[in-house]
């Protein structure tokens, strides 16, 4: 049975919304407050992932972590407490008990802080988009790279793609300097835009 003057409240602070990864750790916080006139010694924690159908269905039980914490009358105190999902359950509904056990002097007692239905899913791969992004980059990278080496070192013995290759880059040059030859200077354009202007001589006397 739980003590009548100890409150007690959960938090996830990295899963606040209450959806836990498959396979990974998940910390779970009690905050302890005592509201009587003796101290309370805090002694332990445990918690185990059940069946939301069946409580007594046991998917997982979680260890039991021992404190040794004495909370004073007036005193609050937050215990941390980790357990890991297995990597093998489903990503479904659970029902989640974490419970703390404590004593004053004369008695014992226990508190289920936390007693509800959680959502389990499969964790986000870190392979994402953006590693295969890079990975696709480098890869481009050094095949430029190696092309480079091979039409320098094999200048006589290109294969076709790389001589293919390097010869429309070659005439793509060549047409954009044929191209800046033939335009004539910005001066010359207009003036030739221009009309024409006659110079007036001086009247001879």
């Amino acid at each position: 049975p739980s003590a009548v003057d100890v409150e007690t409240s959960p938090y996830f602070p990295e899963h606040t919304d209450q959806k836990f990864p498959i396979g990974e750790t998940v910390i779970a916080l009690c905050h302890f407050i005592n509201d009587g006139s003796e101290n309370y010694n805090v002694s332990a924690i445990m918690g185990s992932l059940n069946s939301p159908f069946e409580f007594g269905h046991h998917f997982q039980n979680y260890s039991y972590k021992t404190f040794g914490t004495i909370v004073k009358p007036g005193e609050e105190i937050t215990f941390k407490y980790n357990f890991q999902l297995h990597k093998e359950l489903e990503p479904v509904d659970y029902q989640l008990a974490i419970t703390v056990f404590y004593e004053s002097e004369q008695h014992s007692f226990s508190t289920t802080f936390f007693n509800q239905t959680v959502e389990l899913y499969y964790p986000t791969s870190e392979f994402d988009m953006e590693t295969v992004s890079a990975v696709l980059y480098g890869l481009v990278c050094l095949i430029g790279i190696v092309l480079v080496v091979v039409y320098a070192c094999f200048p006589d013995k290109k294969i076709p793609i790389v001589s293919n290759f390097f010869s429309k880059v070659n005439q793509l040059e060549k047409n954009n300097i044929r191209t800046l030859s033939t335009k004539s200077l910005p001066d010359e354009d207009w003036l030739d835009d221009q009309p024409a202007v006659q110079k007036k001589g001086k009247k001879s006397d």
